[in-house]
């Protein structure tokens, strides 16, 4: 994880992924919520977890729970 920002990261050697977990997008969805934006998008949910673990955070978040 990023010190300074938080975001999410790995790193094998050769491959960098960045990627966003319930840390990252509660983070997010304060930016959102903090800059009167009007929502959030999402380019694919196909890895989120089977329980919605990503949209449950970012539901959470947009409504300040």
């Amino acid at each position: 994880r990023d010190r300074r920002e938080g975001h999410a990261w790995l790193f094998d050697g050769s491959t960098l992924w960045t990627y966003d977990d319930p840390q990252v997008l509660r983070t997010k969805t304060e930016y959102i919520r903090e800059n009167g934006l009007g929502g959030a998008m999402f380019w694919s949910l196909d890895a989120d977890t089977p329980d919605g673990e990503l949209i449950t955070a970012v539901d959470r978040g947009l409504h300040g729970r």
